[in-house]
């Protein structure tokens, strides 16, 4: 990677999880490993500050992605820090969800592309998301039935119910060669990259 990693916060925060089942899940493992359907996630202090450098970022950026990985315990929760969402939202960037390619045994486990929407969705409030990116190539039989037996299926990608949000969805072939499920790293970044060429062509269109 090349740049620069900011934190969200310097504060200790803690990470709370609401099972459907009104359990509660104190911490990142408890929560990541919840077995059930979570209703929602809270950080405690909820109203850390957000590191000021992190939010410049995020103001000035062009494009500010959202994943891939564990969407409760990493994707979510910076995005309950006040400062971070109102960065996100402010920012004239394209904001683009990166849906991951598998359920993640324990934490989303049974939820498929419009749930992960209505996750992020439920905790920042609708239009924060513009763009969600997905993997379009089939995943070989033999790697699902690997996966399947811990619990962990392809998270499929409802159109109909998705566009309903007003989110742009866009599939390109994600998928990294091997003997395990991951996203190509060039492949990914080549389809993000596409997506933002019409924003930067604008301006010089615009001139000429």
């Amino acid at each position: 990677m090349r740049g620069k990693i900011y934190p969200a916060t310097l504060v200790d925060v803690h990470l709370r999880g609401r099972g459907v089942s009104g359990r509660t899940y104190e911490g990142e493992s408890a929560v990541g490993t919840s077995g059930e359907e979570l209703a929602g996630i809270e950080l405690d202090p909820a109203a850390a500050p957000a590191f000021p450098p992190a939010v410049a970022a995020l103001e000035s950026a062009g494009a500010i992605l959202l994943g891939p990985g564990s969407l409760y315990t990493s994707i979510i929760p910076n995005l309950l820090i006040p400062g971070i969402r109102q960065a996100v939202a402010k920012s004239s960037a394209r904001v683009i969800l990166l849906l991951n390619l598998m359920t993640q045994p324990g934490e989303t486990d049974g939820m498929m592309g419009a749930a992960h929407l209505q996750a992020v969705e439920r905790h920042t409030g609708t239009g924060l998301i513009h763009t969600v990116l997905y993997n379009a190539t089939p995943i070989p039989a033999p790697l699902l039935a690997h996966y399947a037996e811990t619990g962990s299926e392809p998270v499929a990608v409802e159109r109909e119910a998705m566009a309903r949000s007003g989110v742009e969805l866009v599939g390109a072939d994600l998928l990294a060669e091997g003997d395990l499920i991951r996203h190509d790293p060039e492949k990914l970044s080549r389809a993000v990259l596409d997506l933002l060429e019409p924003l930067r062509r604008r301006p010089a269109a615009a001139g000429g």
